[in-house]
């Protein structure tokens, strides 16, 4: 059993975080919380991901892919 993502940003510190895209996912249930920067290959799903994302200014275009994944993986 897990909680929304809606859920997750009424918590601590995601109070003052701000959605700026995938409004869509808010409802999406999160059983797990993963901080890395190369997770794609290490998501099960149902996970809330939270990165620095700088991977991506060294790997122009990467974050269509990546993102791609994840949305496979129901991440939220």
């Amino acid at each position: 059993m897990g909680i929304t993502v809606r859920e997750a940003l009424q918590i601590g510190g995601l109070k003052n975080a701000k959605v700026v895209a995938g409004e869509k996912g808010l409802d999406r249930r999160v059983d797990f919380v993963l901080t890395m920067d190369d997770a794609a290959k290490w998501i099960r799903g149902n996970e809330l991901l939270l990165m620095a994302a700088y991977v991506f200014l060294s790997n122009p275009g990467m974050e269509k892919t990546f993102i791609y994944d994840l949305v496979e993986k129901n991440c939220a």
